[in-house]
Formats: structure tokens, sequence, C-alpha cells
């Protein structure tokens, strides 16, 4: 319910945490909601956020005024991976 009052909204701060150091440092990125799920999108990889959530998947999400805890996990089914990147196209 606190995530469908946020889901309009076109950015999340995300927090995660040094691959190395384990402190937190924060990023605004795109989201999208769906299904209760909340997926991040970036064309870049390499990016340090991105190997930070992949050593450390527990990170917080900030949108809108509401806060959760998140698990993270990356799409790995080309299937899924297609749809989400339509529902960012068309937010």
């Amino acid at each position: 319910m606190r995530l469908d009052r946020v889901a309009g909204k076109q950015t999340v701060r995300l927090t995660h945490y040094g691959r190395k150091s384990g402190k937190p440092y924060e990023v605004t990125i795109r989201f999208v909601a769906d299904g209760g799920r909340v997926h991040l999108g970036t064309a870049n990889v390499s990016r340090n956020w991105v190997q930070n959530v992949q050593k450390t998947p527990s990170v917080k999400l900030s949108i809108g005024g509401e806060t959760f805890d998140a698990t993270a996990r990356f799409l790995t089914d080309r299937h899924e991976h297609e749809r989400v990147q339509e529902k960012m196209r068309k937010k």
C-alpha cells in the first residue's frame, strides 16, 4: 500500500553499501514499481552502485517520503528483463 502511494514518482534514492568499506552511499536513479516490487534501471552495469549491490544486496529505498528496506536481486530471465524495460520506457 505504501508503495502504491509513491509508484508514480520518477526517482528513488538508493542507499547501498561499499563492497570493500561497507560505508553507506546514496544515489538517485529511475525506478518502476511492478507487482509490489521496485525495479531499478541503469544503462551502465559497471557503475559503483551496481557492483556494490551485487556484493551486498541489502539496500534501503527512499521514495516520496517513504522508506523501504529491501534485498536486491538482478533480473536474469530475459523475458522478465524485457517486460521491466518496457515499463521503464513507458514511465
